[in-house]
């Protein structure tokens, strides 16, 4: 099985995700200045699926979000989703996307499956997310 990601700065994810709904309203300036359009939010979107044992997966998924973070996106939502197999390699990298995200006052939503989920429950660090079942 191969990891499936996709990187989108539209920011599409559907009804109900309150991370997108925030996105569409106009946020106050930060610390930073940052060049912003008026009426624009810049959402990415990263995607990883398949099996998130297997380090290049993890760091493609990795990549993109750190990428993602450096260009400044207003959020970041990660969706595992269509994770078929993860371990705590895979939560210990949402947590260092978390931790960097973070440091940019950037919020992070987590869709995730059942696999991911109970992975984050064994490692005690589900609280520390914003979780959406996917």
């Amino acid at each position: 099985m191969s990891a499936a990601i996709g990187l989108n700065s539209v920011g599409d994810s559907g009804s109900g995700s309150r991370l997108f709904e925030r996105a569409s309203r106009r946020r106050a300036p930060r610390d930073q200045p940052r060049p912003v359009r008026p009426n624009s939010s810049r959402c990415a979107v990263v995607a990883g699926s398949g099996d998130l044992t297997r380090d290049d997966a993890l760091q493609a998924v990795y990549a993109r979000c750190r990428r993602a973070i450096e260009l400044g996106a207003d959020e970041l939502l990660i969706d595992l989703s269509g994770a078929t197999r993860a371990d705590s390699k895979a939560v210990a990298m949402l947590s260092a996307v978390a931790q960097r995200a973070r440091r940019a006052r950037i919020p992070v939503e987590v869709r995730c499956g059942r696999v991911v989920r109970d992975w984050m429950r064994v490692c005690r660090v589900e609280r520390f997310f914003n979780l959406r079942e996917a």
